[in-house]
């Protein structure tokens, strides 16, 4: 028995049917999860790009860190980090051109260290070419030649702070300014009269003083005193009772006639007598 040839429809519906198939495939495919950016990259050269590259045990340990003659990069990184295995409390890293080139446990930048004085690895936010970035700016104001800049970062009692040494070409210091290391600040710029101008904040609204209201205090009516009761009126001795006798009464005058009565009312009318 000879097989039927696929009719037009019957093409056209298998055909619908692999495009599902194939939609419906990818839709449930599950989807990749997206790797975090890379964290980005510090340049080797920086402060903080030589304490990146230090152990994670020591770099946790980090005291201070120290450089001279930046131009604004320093030839040498100085890592002070404390050690409590050793007599003296302190180990130094020096780092150049981005490597490691010595360990050792003495330091010309200090002659022992403490727990106390550890900074750690994650405090310092502001980097020294932006702290570089800062003495320009102030060299800039004052109008002087900046040269180098001799870097310390460290613990004091105003936090973690970078202090700038700058100096001009002739090796002459111009000021000293004291950076906030986490925040970047300027705490106080020594030697330099100006500061960079930047925008002033928006003045804070002084809060409206409200007068208090006076208060009334209610003053209580004066007591008033009640009167005596009046005193009862004295009853007045009796009157005596006058018995008056009549008088004897006269003969009563005779009436005038009816004609003497209408005569007197007519002249009243007209005035006539």
């Amino acid at each position: 028995m000879r097989e039927r040839p696929a009719s037009i429809r019957d093409v056209k519906l298998r055909g619908i049917l692999l495009i599902l198939s194939i939609f419906v495939g990818s839709a449930l495919a599950q989807k990749p999860t997206p790797k975090p950016a890379p964290a980005p990259a510090l340049d080797e050269n920086t402060a903080l790009g030589a304490l990146r590259q230090l152990p994670k045990d020591a770099a946790k340990r980090l005291a201070r860190i120290e450089a001279r003659d930046g131009n604004p990069w320093p030839q040498r990184w100085y890592l002070l980090v404390h050690d409590p295995a050793q007599p003296r409390g302190l180990r130094e890293f020096v780092f150049a051109d981005g490597k490691l080139v010595t360990a050792r446990t003495l330091s010309q930048f200090a002659d022992t260290l403490k727990a106390t004085d550890v900074i750690g690895d994650t405090v310092a936010k502001v980097n020294s070419d932006q702290a570089a970035g800062i003495a320009g700016q102030y060299a800039l104001t004052n109008a002087v030649r900046l040269g180098t800049v001799n870097y310390e970062l460290s613990k004091t009692s105003a936090g973690i702070v970078w202090q700038l040494t700058c100096l001009d070409p002739q090796g002459n210091q111009l000021g000293v300014l004291i950076v906030n290391a986490t925040k970047g600040g300027v705490l106080s710029h020594e030697g330099f009269e100006k500061a960079p101008v930047t925008a002033a904040p928006a003045p804070t609204p002084e809060p409206k003083t409200v007068a208090p209201r006076p208060v009334v205090t209610a003053t209580p009516a004066p007591k008033q005193t009640p009167k005596p009761a009046p005193k009862p009126a004295e009853a007045e001795p009796p009157k005596p009772v006058i018995i008056s006798t009549p008088a004897a009464t006269p003969a009563p005058t005779p009436k005038p006639g009816v004609g003497k009565r209408v005569g007197d009312s007519v002249r009243k009318l007209f005035g006539s007598e």
